[in-house]
């Protein structure tokens, strides 16, 4: 660092970009220490880290080490007669000392809230990704009507080359970062830079809704246009725009930021505290660099479990992505492309497996740091697993199955272990089936009237209201039925319990598995019993007909079971 000095309590430095008046390819900077109550106005660079590096001169003549692509930042944010003060996280904090680096984290949305302005540099971009202003302007004057007020009535079509082109902005590693999300939410204002080009954030959140309104649901671009608009709703949220703060949770901004990444996985937590303490005035625990991940990570679930008054934090844990030494309760943030949670199916259908009756975890105590003792009670047993895979093969044979071929019905009867009515509902096997493997969200019954099926299975919602259902629907109906199975079959595998339950749940399941029901949580859990009361923890699942208080039908519930889980 410029100044080897550690930082004392509430001190950071900025960093002095100099001018450069001739082109000339050195950088020069110099940094200055103060503190973030009486530091000059500044602003903080929001960027993605990258791995590539390259040499830089520094104002002394020393050659230094900087990431790539913060040199092309400072590049384009040099000014030709003027110096510029930034704050920039990695020259501004010592990266090698580990003390300095948590005492910073700490400071961190208070660094971004209080700078002038928060800069988001994407990149340098081609002819492509620039003409992408043009078409997010076109966007952004839609959603603003004539009295300035955001407008969100006016869906604006966009042809395949332009929604490239967007693409090529909005997809970008940047928005993938997690420390993103607080380095946005607290700014007073940011300003989106790619190349020469920029745009302020607000505008790219607002055009990003507009341009999403006639996208398919769950299309890449479809999640890519909501992630963007999501910071726009947590950044309302954080600015007192709207009084639920349920968004800025720290178990719900752990569930959003999931795929995220960052350099150190430890920070996939960290990133979150500021932004969850401020908004619920908690601390979980202040980010300390001299800790284990599994140390953070372990400590940080069993907070939530008592912190939330529920097992929410639980339904993350996902065991066929990772080579873990976590303990099997314990979520493992550095998995990169985790599968669909339940959750968000959940979002749509309220799944309450206790029903109406207030239930919170019931934790045992154990000596053990690792162990986690819950109440609840075992509802079924593993009976049977489906262990094909639920590929787009098998779709199109459960196609045929459903709509023509008897034959190709007795196939997939045969392999998932029912014909005719599914016991539980009372409903044809095939609805059964379809509402299993969609998590529960293919319409049926009263389902069909609601909003969510008119906006997600449009097709299929006019075609079943003709009544005409012993015919065949046609190809674009039975393609709009399939194309969201995908999204929560992917690591998961159907299984029967011995009580002949259809479930949903993790690709680890086996026959002699466990589906029980713990005190607060609102999806039935798969264990694997070890021996004296210890279960290894696999995982939620969707179990169809249970997952509203159907559990409890018939059944006298009250005696407790504790699952110790390891």
């Amino acid at each position: 660092m410029g100044n080897d000095i550690p930082l004392q309590d509430r001190e950071i430095r900025l960093l002095f970009l100099l001018h450069n008046d001739c082109g000339a390819e050195d950088i020069k900077y110099t940094l200055l220490r103060t503190t973030i109550d009486r530091a000059p106005p500044y602003e903080a660079l929001s960027y993605a880290w990258g791995e590539d590096f390259r040499q830089i001169t520094l104002q002394n003549g020393t050659v230094t080490t900087l990431m790539t692509n913060l040199y092309h930042a400072l590049r384009y944010l040099q000014r030709p007669y003027a110096a510029r003060v930034l704050w920039i996280d990695a020259l501004c904090i010592d990266q090698e000392n580990g003390a300095e680096r948590s005492k910073q984290a700490q400071l961190m949305g208070e660094i971004y809230a209080t700078a002038w302005r928060v800069l988001i540099w994407l990149g340098e971009a081609d002819d492509k990704m620039s003409h992408s202003l043009t078409i997010l302007k076109r966007g952004y004057q839609a959603v603003v009507a004539e009295d300035g007020h955001s407008s969100s009535s006016t869906p604006v079509s966009l042809t395949a080359e332009e929604k490239g082109s967007i693409m090529q902005l909005i997809d970008r590693p940047y928005f993938n970062r997690t420390w993103v999300l607080q380095e946005t939410i607290v700014a007073k204002t940011a300003l989106v830079m790619w190349s020469r080009s920029h745009m302020p954030f607000e505008t790219l959140m607002a055009a990003c809704e507009v341009l999403d309104l006639n996208e398919s649901r769950w299309s890449h671009f479809n999640f890519a246009c909501q992630a963007i608009t999501t910071f726009g709703s947590l950044r309302r949220v954080f600015q007192g725009l709207t009084t639920d703060r349920t968004a800025l949770g720290l178990t719900q901004l752990l569930l959003y930021t999931m795929g995220n990444r960052a350099t150190d996985p430890r920070d996939k937590v960290f990133a979150l505290f500021g932004i969850a303490n401020k908004a619920h005035d908690i601390t979980p625990a202040r980010p300390d660099y001299s800790r284990t991940v599994e140390e953070v990570y372990t400590s940080l679930a069993r907070f939530l479990v008592g912190d939330d008054h529920s097992l929410q934090i639980l339904s993350a844990v996902q065991h066929g992505y990772t080579l873990s030494s976590l303990p099997s309760w314990v979520p493992d943030w550095r998995i990169e492309q985790p599968i669909r949670l339940l959750d968000a199916a959940q979002e749509y259908l309220n799944f309450r497996v206790h029903g109406e009756r207030p239930t919170y975890p019931v934790v045992t105590h154990r000596p053990h740091p690792h162990k986690l003792a819950l109440g609840g009670f075992s509802f079924d047993i593993v009976h049977k697993v489906d262990n094909t895979e639920l590929s787009l093969d098998v779709v199109d044979e459960f196609d045929r199955a459903l709509f023509h071929s008897l034959p190709d019905r007795r196939t997939i009867a045969n392999r998932i272990g029912h014909d005719g009515l599914y016991p539980p509902t009372q409903e044809d096997f095939e609805v059964a089936w379809l509402r299993t493997i969609s998590a529960g969200l293919f319409p049926a019954g009263t389902q069909l009237e609601t909003s969510f099926a008119r906006a997600r299975y449009p097709l299929y919602v006019r075609w079943f209201s003709t009544l005409n259902v012993s015919i065949a629907p046609p190809k674009e109906v039975v393609d709009e039925i399939f194309s969201f199975v995908p999204l929560w079959t992917r690591g998961r595998k159907v299984f029967v319990t011995q009580m002949g339950f259809l479930g949903l749940g993790p690709a680890e399941v086996e026959p002699g598995d466990v589906v029980c029901v713990l005190s607060g949580g609102n999806l039935p859990y798969v264990v694997r019993p070890l021996g004296q009361d210890e279960f290894t923890f696999l995982g939620p699942s969707y179990v169809h007909g249970i997952m509203n208080g159907e559990a409890y039908h018939g059944v006298d519930r009250t005696r407790q079971e504790t699952f110790v889980l390891v």
